[in-house]
């Protein structure tokens, strides 16, 4: 058997789930959806950050890492830009419809402590277990797109300094 072809078990909150790798086209088709509404996120978060980031010398440095993201200073007007880029290409009926397609019951089963066999995931588990803890869900989603692209990230991330998969 392939090492992507693996089976990668996660705990959330007590209940373990089971990922198998999607179909490859289907991977490529999510992928594809995913970066058109993520890139211009992207964008807009290395320009507002890529502006302000200075070396030594005081001239505009062209390299930007995750820890420069998150220990810059950011001005009003940087926020609301990354805000204005969020709310322009992330709304409720998108974030609901990539879950759906990410925790894709084809390729997740869970298991509890008190079951014997694991069970395909539904959305009668997913609002049981998730209900009232978003975080969980999220979680989970991230678990699946680390098992599905985390060649690509690692990819990704060596060449950008932005994005560190474990």
């Amino acid at each position: 058997m392939f090492e992507r072809s693996k089976v990668k078990d996660i705990d959330v909150d007590g209940v373990t789930f089971y990922i198998r790798p999607m179909d490859p086209f289907e991977a490529v088709k999510l992928m594809g959806d995913l970066q058109k509404v993520i890139s211009p996120i992207i964008g807009k978060v290395t320009e507002v950050f890529g502006a302000n980031k200075k070396d030594k010398d005081g001239k505009e440095e062209k390299k930007m890492n995750i820890e420069d993201l998150i220990n810059s200073d950011m001005d009003s007007a940087n926020v609301g830009a990354i805000f204005n880029a969020l709310a322009d290409n992330i709304d409720g009926d998108k974030l609901q419809m990539f879950l759906k397609r990410i925790l894709d019951s084809r390729y997740i089963a869970f298991k509890t402590y008190e079951m014997k066999d694991a069970q395909k995931l539904d959305t009668g588990i997913i609002s049981e277990v998730f209900g009232g803890n978003l975080s969980g869900m999220y979680r989970l989603a991230w678990e699946v797109l680390l098992h599905n692209y985390g060649d690509f990230l690692s990819i990704f991330s060596s060449l950008s300094g932005l994005v560190k998969v474990q």
